[in-house]
This record gives C-alpha cells, structure tokens and sequence, in this order.
C-alpha cells in the first residue's frame, strides 16, 4: 500500500473536460417525461458524437426494452438484447410460425402469420392487404353458411393452387422427413430469404447455428420449437455489433466497459434486505421474492426471514436486519458507482421522485442547487473514426443439400430389380478395372479385373461366371472404339466438380487431339429412365467440352444387358 500512499486519480490527456446533466422527476409515474429527454438528448447529441459512441444504462432488462422500444419508435438505430435477440426479430418469428404451422397444420395463427409476414409476400408477390381480404373472406364465409370452417391452409390452397405449390406444398410434404437444418435451409432457398433481407444475415445466420447446435437434442421441428419456446436468453443472443447504433444495455453489463457519452434514465437506489432480485428493486414495485437470508454458525444453515415489522421484537433480528440492509446500501452504493463512471466525455441522468415503491434515496446524494456541470463541447476526434468505412458483407448463400443426399441411396425401383442391378454393378466395377487395351495383353488385364472384381464383392460366390460375359464384350469389335485406343487416352471413373460444387463421375473418356467420348455403362436400357439418362449424357458432354474446348464431344450409353450402344 505504501507504494501507492499519497496517489490521487487525475484526467489523462483530452479528458480534463467534460459535461454532466441531471434532470430531476418530480412525478412517481413519469416515463413519458424521461422518454421525451431521452430522445431530445440523443438528437442533440449526434451533432458531436457518433450514435455508436452513446450508451444508455438501466438498472433492469425490462428497462432495456423499455428504451429500446422508445428509440425504435423514433427511428433511431438501437443494439441490445432486445434488437439482438432472434427471437423478437420479425423474420425469425416468420420462420417460426412457419415451422409451427408445418408441425401442426390445422394451427390457422401460425398460417396466417406467416402468409400475411415479408417472407411470404417478398417471394410470393401477393400484397399483404389481398392476404388479409382472403383470411377475413375465409372466416366470414363458412360462418354465413352455418359450416364449421375447415383449417385455413385448405382454403388457402384452393384460393392460391400455384402460390400453394411453389411455395408451401414443396415444404409441407417434406415436413418432419429430413434433417432440421437442412430443412431450414431448403426454406431460405425457397423464398430467396438471404437475398432479399441480406442486411439481417445475422439472424437467419444464428437461427440455423442454434438449430446445428441443438440437433442432438431436438431432432424435430416440434422439439426444436420448444426448446426455442424455453432457451436462455444467452442462446438467442446474436454475438455481432452494428455500426452507427445507440447501446442500451443493464448497468450490470457495462462494468468494465467505456463509453463516450452515457444516459442513465432511471437513476435510483432503494436498498432491500434479502434476494428480491438481482438489482434489489424493480421500479413498478413488483419484487421477484421475498427478503430471506442464509446465516451458517460452521455446522448449521439457516434460513431466516427478515422484515422490518418483526426487528422490533427481537435484538438479534434488529442486528442481523441492519448487517443485511448495510450490504444492501454498499450494493446499491457499487451499482450507482458503475453508472456514474462509465462516461469518457458526457453523462445525462435521469433521476425520478420514487424507487419501486418507497422514496427515492438517490436524490438524496445530488445536490439541490445544481444540475449542471462543465460544458458542451465538440470533440472532432469522436468523428474521425468515420473515415473508416463499413462494407456490408454479400448476402450468405447456402447449398440444399437435400438433393445430392438423395443420390447416395437407391429408389423402390431398384430394390424390385436388385439381382439385375448387382449383375449390371458387377460387370460395371470389371469394366472399371479395364485401362486401354492397345498393345494391352488382354488375358492378363481380364484375369486382374477378375481378381479385383472377386475382392470388391466377396458375397458374390463365385464370380468367374462373369468372365465370358467380360471376354464377349471386350472381344467384340464394335465396342473396340471404347476399349482399344489406338491414339487417344483413357480415363476410368473420372471425377469432374460442376462449377455448383457437385461431384461427377463419369465411367469412361476416350480422350484424342480432335475428339472426346463418353461412355457410361447402364445395367438395362430402361423406358422410364431414358430421359434421365440423356439429360445425364447431356450434362456430362458439358462438362468435357468446357475441359476440352475446341473437341468433338461425343457421349454413349453401353447397355450391359444387351450388349448394345446408343449415342446422345
């Protein structure tokens, strides 16, 4: 201590200056008063500072909304937990009742919040006063015709068949069938919710991480929304930072932290004795519990009621009431401290008559003759930091995953002609093994695809069957284009990414100076799927004439069932 024995706290450089203002509340319920100051205070403000550089402090998070409310109102850019949190942000609470009514489709408040919400009408175009004329006509007509009304969405449906289709139906059938996340994230690709409200990417961007997080936990759209229903406020909490926004945040969560003007609207202390709440009051009165106390004697707990009406009757009460009301006073004492000492430049203060119910002790800590000192000044260093632009990041764009999952397992189809599709994979995984056969010995490279094709399906007893069927195919001179490559270079299950992503692999590509050809082996030549197989071609012939630019691009089926081509 001796090392510190005569110090003194003193400005540091360009902070000798300063300004505060107290304004005092002479009614106990006058929050339209404070709110008015509020505002004319932060207007005036912004000719010196920037909004980012304002903070207003309370004592309660219900006076964080509460001013939060006040500033939105006014237009006036605010960040709190109440902007940041996605569950009071309007696009959030679209996807939500969206999802609720997904879950529950006979649930007409979640329907038509949705519908008659941006996301609908920014996708869809329908105008949301046409939306409110169709919900107001469904209700009113089936009660004219003394009919109980069916679930909205049904009438919906048949007023709007495309819109319903497009929009809705696409997602309704798959409802509770994939994986949340990816489902979410089928929805924002719907409804293009990323690029039409990209300046709120962080909402969207939280939700779908909350649902990631969560997805061990809540494998349903209806856990998940109840988990959302009961989540901290910490997990809805978006950890980004505006720019050019007011703060409002608890005094609580200011410790520690500076700011160049502050605004405490509600300045009050009004020490309790016990764990009403965690800032010992609210102002409405309302105390969240009662004033009871822990004491410990090392080898008891007790739990001890305190109140005023009872000290009188006993001394040990009386001595344990003001131990626990000067804790109290110290808290409440810390607490105004934090308030007061968070301002680098600036600090208003709002100071009403009433804390909670009883009578305000602040007041009696301030002067009665004066409200102001220092003065306003500019500060053009609280400017400079604009030099700095923020750029808007682009809009997030996230890939449906959904399709490309549903390549990886095999269709009703398949399972009805499995003995004819694993003779097809058989001889397709031999062919894989088959390079280019010119000046190949082709007994040696059959006899090692055998090898190979007899360690790839070991439940396949025995496979040598298959080698007249690989010897007739390779031996037939048709086909000698495919196998024998007297100029060119051969490609076994070559890998191609589209410019999406996606990854393709193609069977065979005979590659020369002037052309390319592509083979693709097919079990059958199946009617039902002969236009996906040529799209299939189709997109494949693209993807090596982009390789190749300036080659002929040819493609071919190779049926294995029949031994027969057929070029696309």
């Amino acid at each position: 201590l001796s090392g510190f024995e005569g110090s003194e706290e003193a400005a540091g450089p360009g902070y000798d200056g300063g300004y505060v203002k107290v304004a005092l509340r002479d009614k106990e319920e006058d929050d339209e008063a404070t709110r008015a100051g509020v505002i004319a205070c932060i207007k005036s403000l912004t000719a010196r500072f920037d909004l980012s550089d304002i903070a207003i402090l309370t004592r309660t998070n219900d006076d964080v909304a509460l001013v939060t409310e006040w500033l939105l109102e006014e237009g006036i850019p605010v960040e709190s937990e109440r902007t940041l949190d996605i569950s009071a942000h309007f696009l959030i609470k679209e996807l939500i009742s969206f999802l609720t009514f997904l879950e529950l489709p006979i649930d007409d408040m979640a329907f038509a919040g949705f519908i008659l919400g941006e996301i609908f009408e920014t996708a869809s175009g329908l105008k949301r006063e046409e939306i409110a004329q169709f919900i107001f006509e469904a209700n009113t007509a089936e009660a004219a015709g003394g009919t109980e009304r069916g679930p909205l969405y049904k009438a919906f449906r048949r007023a709007y068949p495309e819109l319903w289709d497009r929009y809705i139906n696409v997602l309704f059938k798959k409802a509770g069938t994939m994986p949340l996340y990816e489902f979410v994230v089928s929805i924002t690709n719907i409804y293009g919710i990323f690029e039409h409200f990209a300046s709120h990417q962080a909402f969207l961007m939280r939700l779908l991480e909350l649902i990631k997080e969560k997805e061990d936990d809540c494998i349903s759209i209806g856990a998940f929304l109840e988990y959302l229903n009961e989540a901290p406020v910490k997990d809805l909490f978006v950890r980004v930072k505006s720019s050019g926004a007011v703060r409002a945040l608890t005094v609580h969560q200011a410790k520690g932290l500076q700011f160049g003007v502050t605004i405490v609207p509600f300045l009050s202390m009004n020490p309790k004795v016990g764990s009403s709440d965690d800032f010992g009051y609210k102002r409405s009165g309302r105390s969240r519990g009662r004033p009871y106390v822990v004491r410990s004697d090392g080898e008891n707990i007790q739990l001890v009621y305190l109140s005023k009406n009872h000290i009188g009757f006993s001394e040990k009460l009386r001595e344990l009431y003001e131990e626990e009301y000067t804790k109290a006073l110290i808290d409440e004492l810390n607490t105004a401290y934090v308030a007061l000492t968070r301002a680098q430049y600036e600090m208003y203060i709002f100071v009403p008559l009433k804390a909670g119910t009883k009578t305000n002790s602040m007041r009696l800590l301030l002067p009665n003759d004066r409200f102001e000192w220092g003065k306003e000044i500019a500060y053009p260093e609280r400017k400079a930091k604009d030099a700095a632009k923020v750029l808007p990041l682009s809009p997030s764009r996230l890939h449906d995953w959904i399709p490309f999952i549903k390549q990886e397992f095999s269709g009703g189809r398949e399972v009805m002609r499995r003995e004819s599709i694993l003779r097809g994979d058989i001889i397709h995984y031999i062919l894989s093994c088959v390079g280019n056969l010119h000046g190949a010995d082709v007994d040696a490279v059959i006899e090692e695809a055998l090898k190979q094709g007899t360690a790839r399906f070991r439940h396949v007893d025995p496979i040598k069957p298959y080698e007249s069927v690989i010897r007739a195919l390779l031996n037939d001179r048709r086909f000698a284009f495919i196998f024998y490559a007297e100029k060119g270079r051969v490609f076994r299950e070559k890998q191609v990414v589209t410019a999406g992503g996606e990854m393709r692999i193609i069977d065979r590509v005979i590659v020369t100076d002037t052309t390319v050809d592509i083979v693709d082996y097919k079990s059958s030549a199946a009617p039902d799927l002969a236009a996906a197989y040529r799209a299939q071609i189709a997109e494949y012939k693209s993807l090596m004439g982009e390789l190749y630019p300036g080659r002929d691009v040819r493609g071919f089926l190779l049926y294995l069932d029949t031994f027969t081509t057929e070029e696309l």
